[in-house]
């Protein structure tokens, strides 16, 4: 639950350890869900009825709802999933359902994302227990959707690896583009590589890219194929 609410999970400010844990000692709650279904008044009477801070806790808890999917992703705790991972995954996937139903192959498509990590999620999905979890945190108002919206699949199956300075675009701006077009965003040339993005003073990427015969493309080609010029 501590993770659950952290600044980088949910984000549920005012909600410290030392809070769950008298939330859990007084039986208000027993799991994640259970924070979003939190009344006033039961926890102002842990405070001598002290209404601003139970006040503070029920705000900090709406405002939670809308942390996103990459947050929730995080949050749920999944073994070897990450920040990064919650970010990747929330790019890929449109919203908590199409995650959940997603095959192996299907994870494994997607960077950092390998065997260990795709079977933990389809694991962790599959449980009961976890099924009841989303449907309670959908039936209190929880996003599950993500905010990285899907643009096109012009890229679909793709593998692009950026090298160099781009002219407009940041290394990191330049992977999410990718993403929310289908492609996949990979560190290191192979012969697995579609496209190499290449910008100014490109290195040893540039070299393999050649000798493996994998297409170069400037940002203005790259900005041609997914604007569909």
């Amino acid at each position: 639950i501590t993770h659950f609410a952290s600044r980088n999970a949910m984000n549920i400010e005012n909600l410290g350890e030392n809070i769950i844990s008298l939330f859990i000692e007084n039986k208000l709650i027993s799991g994640v869900a259970d924070l979003y279904y939190l009344k006033k008044e039961d926890i102002s009477k842990l405070k001598k009825n002290d209404t601003k801070f139970s006040s503070n806790i029920i705000r900090s808890i709406e405002n939670s709802k809308q942390s996103g999917l990459a947050r929730l992703i995080y949050a749920l705790g999944i073994r070897n999933i990450g920040e990064k991972a919650g970010v990747l995954l929330a790019e890929r996937f449109s919203d908590i359902y199409s995650l959940m139903s997603a095959d192996e192959q299907t994870l494994c498509g997607i960077e950092e994302i390998g065997p260990e990590s795709a079977q933990a999620i389809i694991r962790f999905f599959s449980s009961a227990h976890t099924k009841k979890l989303i449907e309670r945190l959908v039936e209190a108002g929880v996003s599950v959707k993500s905010i990285y919206s899907r643009k096109s699949s012009l890229l679909e199956g793709k593998t692009i690896v950026i090298t160099g300075t781009l002219p407009s675009l940041k290394r990191d701006e330049a992977e999410q583009l990718i993403r929310q077009h289908g492609g996949n965003p990979s560190g290191s040339v192979s012969k697995k590589t579609s496209l190499l993005l290449c910008g100014a003073d490109a290195g040893s990427k540039l070299d393999k890219a050649r000798s493996l015969g994998i297409p170069i493309i400037s940002e203005e080609e790259f900005m041609n194929i997914i604007l569909e010029k």
